[in-house]
């Protein structure tokens, strides 16, 4: 069903960062700033004059006072009888979703790998002339830096790396035809081709300025477009392999 998804919140820069996130899988996104009331009538109106039979107010806030829910109800009102055709509703807040926990243990690995931008997070090993050790640090200043992944890999977000400049600064040899790559612990790896990883292969290892926290597949997840097969897909790489076969 087509409908209209209006953000609401208190930072502006905050709302456009969820509005881009959002965008991939959702049409038409607003936002408006949660006590400015002209400008959420604004956005309103626009969702309504868009066509869209439906608009969503969704409260980015854990929490919403009795003055904001009033506001918001009048608002709801308002706009019924204005565009009586079209469904208005209003979205329960973030609220205190036990999902949230995942995020701030997100955030705390994440604070704890930009603390440390000289330990080693990733190490090539195999047919290279000696083992190369890489800190986040090293990454973010290789070349086949990809700022925007989603370009690649609609869906995706955050920062990449091409694989082929991290085998460039190691100087693979030759004679490698498979690279292995090993998950944290090496709970899982993937042995792909090295002509495949070489032409497609990135690594996100950065989103919103910051690492790639564990959660979200750091500090390294592998993708490599074009190829079905799970291997595709690694999350928490910390180990390159360049081997023969």
């Amino acid at each position: 069903m087509s409908r209209t998804l209006i953000l609401l919140g208190k930072e502006e820069t905050a709302l456009c960062s969820l509005a881009k996130a959002l965008s991939h899988k959702e049409g038409d996104i607003l936002t408006a700033a949660l006590s400015d009331a002209s400008g959420l009538n604004q956005a309103i109106r626009t969702g309504a004059q868009s066509g869209t039979p439906q608009i969503v107010l969704i409260p980015c806030v854990v929490h919403l006072s009795e003055t904001d829910r009033h506001m918001l109800s009048e608002q709801i009102e308002n706009t019924r009888d204005t565009f009586p055709n079209i469904s208005v509703r209003l979205a329960d807040p973030i609220g205190y979703d036990p999902r949230l926990a995942d995020i701030l243990i997100d955030r705390a690995d994440q604070a704890g790998l930009d603390e440390k931008p000289n330990v080693p997070i990733l190490t090539i090993e195999g047919l290279v002339p000696q083992p190369v050790a890489l800190t986040y640090k090293n990454l973010c200043e290789l070349p086949g830096q990809i700022p925007d992944v989603s370009h690649l890999a609609p869906g995706r977000q955050g920062t990449g790396i091409q694989v082929l400049a991290l085998l460039n600064r190691a100087n693979v040899n030759p004679e490698a035809t498979h690279v292995i790559f090993h998950a944290t612990d090496d709970a899982f790896s993937a042995d792909v081709r090295l002509d495949q990883v070489r032409e497609n292969g990135f690594f996100i290892y950065q989103t919103n300025g910051r690492s790639l926290p564990p959660g979200q597949g750091g500090p390294l997840r592998l993708l490599i477009p074009g190829i079905d097969d799970r291997c595709a897909n690694v999350k928490n790489v910390v180990r390159i392999e360049l081997i023969k076969k």
